[in-house]
C-alpha cells in the first residue's frame, strides 16, 4: 500500500505542475496578442493619430519587454539562449527604437529618410512587428512542445580538448594568409589595419557581389572567427595544459584586435566574444547568481563601449569626434539599431515602388557557397538591391555599401503581410532547435559545443537586420572544428585497433 499512497502526490505535483504551464503558455499568449490585437482595431477604425501610434508603441514595448523579463531568468537557468536573444533582439531592434522614435521626438524620425513616412503607413508597421512577435511566441511553443514529445536523444560525444586547440590555432593560421601574402611590410599591414574602412587593402573587397578572390578572403576570415572564439572558450577550460591555454589566448587577442580594427565589423566581433562571455556568465551563475549578474553588467557596458567605438573609429571622418559622439543615441548604437525605422521604410515603398519581390531566402543559403567567379549569373538578393537604392540612392551590384530593411522588413518586401509570419516560424524553429542543443550539452564537460550553440543563438540576434548566409559561416566553421575534434580520435583509436588485429592475425 506504500507505493500506491506515494504516488498520489506525484500525480498531484505533476497535474499541478501542468495546469501552471498552462496558464504560463496562456499568459505567454494574450501578452503577445496585445499589440497585434490594438493594432487590428486600430486599422479596423482608421485610427493613427500621433497618440494612437505612441500607444501603440508604448504597448508594444511594454509587451515585449514584459515578455523578456518573464522569461530572461528561466531562460538562463534552463540554458535557453536563443529563446533570449530573439527576445532581447526584438525589443532592441523593434521596439524600443519605436518608443524612442515617436515619444521623445515632435517629428518623429521622417527626416533622416529619403521619403515621408505617412502615419498609415507606421501603423501598419506596428501592426506587422505585433504580428511577428505574436508568431514567434506561438510557433516556438507548439515546436517547443514537439520537441519534448519526441524521443530522447542521446547526449552528444565530448570533444578532445588537445585536438581541438590544434585545429583552431590552424584555422586562425589560416586567416592571417591574406595578410601575409599581401605583399606588404609589416609596418604597412599595420598602419593599413589602424586605417580600418578609410583606405582599401588587398585583403579586403568593395565589390557587394564579390570578385575571383572575394570567397577565398571571405572564408579564411570566418574560420579565423570561428577559431578565435573556440580560443576564448579554451582560456576558460582548465582540462588545457596552461602553455596551450596561454598560447590560445594570446592567438584569439591578436585576431580580436584585428577583426576589432580592420573592418570593424561589429557582428563579426560579436559573434566571436559572446560566446566565451555566455559560457563564463553560465558558469558563474551555478556559483554565485549575484556574481553573475555583475559579471555580466560590467561585461555589457564594456561590450558596448567597445562596439559604439568601433563603429565610429571604423570612418576616418568620425575619428575625431569619438569622444563625443560615443554616447550618441546609445539606446540605438547611434540609430544603427534601430530597424523600427527601416522596417517603417520597407512598407512604405512596397509596394508603392516596387512590386513584391517573392524572394527565397532559402535559394540564398542554398547557393551561397558557389564562388560567384564559378557561376557568373548567380541569384543576388533583389530586396537589398532595391532597399539600398531607395535608402542611400547607391547600387550595390556597382558600388560598395549597402543597407537592410530588418527581417520583418526583409519577408515584407518580398511576400507582404504574410512575410512576418513566416519569418515568425522560421526563427521559432531554428531558436527552439538551438535551445534542445544546448540542453544536451554539458558545459562543464564539453564547453566548445556549449559555445557552438551559443554562437548560432547570438547569430540569432545578429539575424535581426537581415536573414542571410553570410554571418552563419563562422558558426559553421566552429561546428566543423568541434566536429573534427571529436572524430580525429575516434578514428586514431580505430586505425589503432585494425592495426593490432592485423598483427595478431599475421602472428
Amino acid at each position: 500500500m506504500t507505493p500506491l499512497v506515494r504516488a498520489v502526490p506525484s500525480k498531484r505535483r505533476l497535474s499541478a505542475d501542468r495546469k501552471s504551464g498552462f496558464r504560463q503558455m496562456l499568459f505567454d499568449f494574450w501578452l503577445a496578442a496585445l499589440p497585434l490585437i490594438a493594432a487590428l482595431i486600430s486599422v479596423v477604425l482608421q485610427a493613427h493619430g500621433d497618440t494612437t501610434l505612441r500607444l501603440l508603441t508604448a504597448v508594444l514595448f511594454s509587451a515585449s519587454l514584459s515578455l523578456l523579463l518573464k522569461h530572461a531568468m528561466p531562460s538562463i537557468q534552463s540554458r535557453r539562449w536563443g529563446r533570449l536573444m530573439i527576445m532581447l533582439g526584438f525589443v532592441g531592434w523593434y521596439s524600443l527604437p519605436g518608443l524612442l522614435n515617436l515619444w521623445t521626438t515632435s517629428s518623429g524620425f521622417s527626416d533622416e529618410l529619403p521619403i515621408f513616412i505617412h502615419e498609415e503607413t507606421l501603423l501598419l508597421t506596428i501592426l506587422y512587428l505585433a504580428l511577428f512577435l505574436f508568431v514567434w511566441v506561438l510557433a516556438s511553443r507548439l515546436f517547443g512542445r514537439q520537441s519534448r514529445n519526441s524521443p530522447e536523444q542521446q547526449p552528444v560525444s565530448s570533444s578532445n580538448p588537445a585536438v581541438l586547440v590544434t585545429i583552431a590555432l590552424l584555422a586562425c593560421a589560416i586567416g592571417f594568409l591574406p595578410y601575409l601574402l599581401s605583399g606588404m611590410s609589416f609596418r604597412d599591414i599595420v598602419g593599413s589595419i589602424l586605417e580600418s574602412r578609410a583606405v582599401d587593402k588587398p585583403w579586403t573587397y568593395t565589390e557587394n557581389l564579390g570578385n575571383r578572390i572575394s570567397a577565398v578572403l571571405y572564408l579564411t576570415r570566418s574560420a579565423m572567427t570561428a577559431g578565435a572564439g573556440l580560443l576564448l572558450v579554451v582560456l576558460q577550460d582548465k582540462r588545457v595544459k596552461i602553455g596551450l591555454r596561454i598560447a590560445g589566448a594570446f592567438v584569439a587577442s591578436i585576431v580580436t584586435v584585428l577583426l576589432f580594427f580592420d573592418q570593424g565589423t561589429r557582428s563579426l566581433t560579436a559573434m566571436m566574444l559572446l560566446p566565451a562571455i555566455v559560457l563564463l556568465f553560465t558558469r558563474a551563475w551555478t556559483r554565485s547568481k549575484f556574481y553573475a549578474t555583475t559579471v555580466l553588467l560590467i561585461l555589457t557596458i564594456v561590450l558596448f563601449f567597445a562596439l559604439q567605438f568601433q563603429l565610429l573609429f571604423r570612418y576616418s571622418y568620425t575619428r575625431y569626434e569619438t569622444a563625443d559622439l560615443l554616447l550618441d543615441n546609445w539606446a540605438t548604437l547611434s540609430g544603427t539599431t534601430d530597424y523600427f525605422s527601416e522596417t517603417a521604410l520597407a512598407v512604405a515603398i512596397v509596394p508603392s515602388y516596387h512590386d513584391y519581390f517573392r524572394e527565397s531566402a532559402l535559394l540564398q543559403f542554398a547557393v551561397s557557397p558557389i564562388p560567384r567567379f564559378l557561376w557568373e549569373n548567380k541569384p543576388a538578393t533583389e530586396v537589398a538591391w532595391f532597399y539600398t537604392l531607395m535608402r542611400w540612392g547607391i547600387d550595390i551590384y556597382t558600388e560598395s555599401g549597402n543597407t537592410f530593411p530588418g527581417i520583418v522588413g526583409q519577408y515584407y518586401m518580398s511576400w507582404g503581410w504574410l512575410g512576418p509570419i513566416m519569418i515568425g516560424v522560421i526563427l521559432a524553429f531554428i531558436s527552439v532547435r538551438c535551445d534542445r542543443f544546448l540542453s544536451r550539452v554539458s558545459y562543464a564537460e564539453d564547453p566548445y559545443q556549449f559555445a557552438v550553440g551559443a554562437m548560432l543563438a547570438v547569430w540569432l540576434l545578429v539575424t535581426y537586420r537581415y536573414l542571410s548566409p553570410g554571418f552563419l559561416y563562422p558558426v559553421l566553421f566552429a561546428a566543423g572544428i568541434v566536429a573534427l575534434s571529436k572524430r580525429l580520435p575516434q578514428r586514431k583509436q580505430q586505425w589503432m585497433k585494425k592495426l593490432v588485429q592485423t598483427s595478431l592475425s599475421q602472428n
